[in-house]
Parts: structure tokens; sequence; C-alpha cells
């Protein structure tokens, strides 16, 4: 699960977006281990990665080069076993004036 925020005022924070996919991965019926505590445990001993959250906070999505979002490229392309990626909007995993790079790196995770 790849997790984003750029400031503390969007509509949805980092905590409610791992709500989202503790509830998605639910549906989909794919196992994510993670809770509202692994947050915490990364915000303060600022980790990127942390059990199966990856973790861009403060950063703009604009960014291609954001640590979780590089951690998570590089995730699903090594281990082949990464079935489901969970990010809540589109716009977590790159911005609308960066939609060719995106689409490369989208198809790259698919091949």
């Amino acid at each position: 699960m790849l997790s984003a925020r750029s400031t503390s005022k969007q509509e949805m924070g980092i905590h409610g977006q791992l709500e989202w996919a503790l509830q998605a991965a639910c549906k989909h019926e794919v196992n994510l281990e993670a809770s509202p505590d692994d947050i915490d445990e990364m915000l303060q001993r600022g980790l990127k990665s942390y059990r199966g959250i990856l973790l861009d906070d403060g950063v703009s999505g604009g960014r291609l080069d954001r640590p979780g979002f590089v951690a998570l490229r590089h995730e699903a392309i090594q281990k082949r076993n990464v079935s489901h990626i969970l990010i809540h909007k589109s716009d977590r995993f790159a911005r609308p004036e960066q939609a060719g790079a995106a689409m490369s790196m989208e198809i790259e995770l698919l091949l």
C-alpha cells in the first residue's frame, strides 16, 4: 500500500488512506499487514517503508522520485509475487501533468 500526503490539509490523511486500503484489501481478499499504529511508528521513526506500507508523507505526488514511490516500483518489479497495489486516489500515484511517465511506470509494473 502506498500512502502519500503532501500537506496535513488534504481531505484524507494517511490514517484515512490506510483505513481505505484495509477495506479495499478485505474486499479483494488480499492480506495487508498494516495497522494505524504502524503509521504512527513510521512517522515517529521517520520510516518510508514498514510492514505493508510505503509512505511519502509531506512529499508532493508531483515528484516521481519520492522515496515511497521509488520503493513501490522497485518492490513490484523485483518481487514478482506482488499481486495488488492499493492507492486511494490516482493523484497519489502521479499527477495528470506526468500522465505519460505515470502510464509508462504502470505498464512497467504490469510486465
